[in-house]
């Protein structure tokens, strides 16, 4: 954007997947629980549409390594 802003949220890691919806998902859960500014953007209907197409699944298991 060209401007310097400020973090939503501290760092929360990394996340890697080789389904793009799922790690969408899971991504927008993990931000959502840290970061109420974020919960007021409604991101989820995008995820179900993705999914809803066949981009991939909502479901996803988080295994920390």
């Amino acid at each position: 954007m060209g401007i310097s802003q400020t973090p939503m949220c501290d760092d929360i890691g990394v996340l890697i997947s080789s389904d793009p919806v799922a790690i969408d998902q899971a991504s927008f859960d993990m931000i959502t629980k840290h970061c109420e500014e974020f919960k007021h953007y409604n991101g989820e209907q995008t995820l179900i549409h993705g999914e809803k197409i066949g981009l991939g699944s909502r479901a996803y298991e988080i295994k920390e390594i």
